[in-house]
C-alpha cells in the first residue's frame, strides 16, 4: 500500500478483517459495531472537513450513488482530518467498554494509515497529534471513573 490516493474503502478492506479476524467473542462484537460506527459516521459528518474540491467530488459521487460515497471517494487524509470528530460527542461512545475498543480500533487504524500511505505531514501532523491527545485524555477520563466507581463499591475502612 504506497499509492498516496487509496480510498478508505480500499484501506478499510486491508486493515479492518484481520483485526476483526483476530477478536473473538464479545471484543468482535464490539469491534465491527465501532466499524459500523465509522462508516456511519464518514457518510454523517466526513463532508465537514473537506476542502471545497473534494466536496464538490463527493458531492457528485453522491448523485450517482449515496451510500458509502464518502468511502468510495475519499483518500487517507481525508480519514485522518475527519477522525478527530469521531473521538467526540455525540459520536464517542457513552458505554466505557465500548469506548474502549473505539479508542483502541481508532489508535490502530491511525497506526495502519500512517505507516502504510504516504501522506503529507504539514496536513496531517497536526491532526494526528490532536487525535492521539484526544485519546490519552478520554482513556484518562475511563480510569479515573474506572477508579470512582471501585472506591464506591468498597467499604470505607478497606
Amino acid at each position: 500500500m504506497t499509492a498516496t490516493r487509496l480510498t478508505i474503502d480500499t484501506l478499510f478492506d486491508a486493515f479492518f478483517p484481520p483485526i476483526v479476524e483476530e477478536s473473538s467473542g464479545i471484543l468482535r462484537h464490539r469491534t465491527i459495531r465501532v466499524m459500523n460506527a465509522i462508516d456511519r459516521f464518514l457518510e454523517t459528518e466526513g463532508e465537514r472537513t473537506l476542502d471545497p474540491s473534494d466536496a464538490a467530488v463527493l458531492a457528485a459521487e453522491r448523485q450517482f450513488d449515496p451510500n458509502g460515497a464518502f468511502v468510495r471517494t475519499m483518500a487517507a487524509h481525508n480519514l485522518v482530518c475527519a477522525l478527530p470528530l469521531f473521538l467526540e460527542d455525540p459520536w464517542l461512545h457513552p458505554e466505557p467498554l465500548m469506548q474502549r475498543v473505539q479508542l483502541d480500533v481508532v489508535q490502530r487504524l491511525v497506526a495502519f494509515v500512517s505507516a502504510n500511505v504516504p501522506m503529507d505531514d504539514a496536513e496531517v501532523g497536526p491532526v494526528l497529534t490532536l487525535i492521539s491527545l484526544r485519546i490519552s485524555t478520554s482513556r484518562r477520563e475511563l480510569n479515573r471513573a474506572q477508579k470512582e466507581a471501585r472506591r464506591v463499591r468498597e467499604p470505607p475502612g478497606e
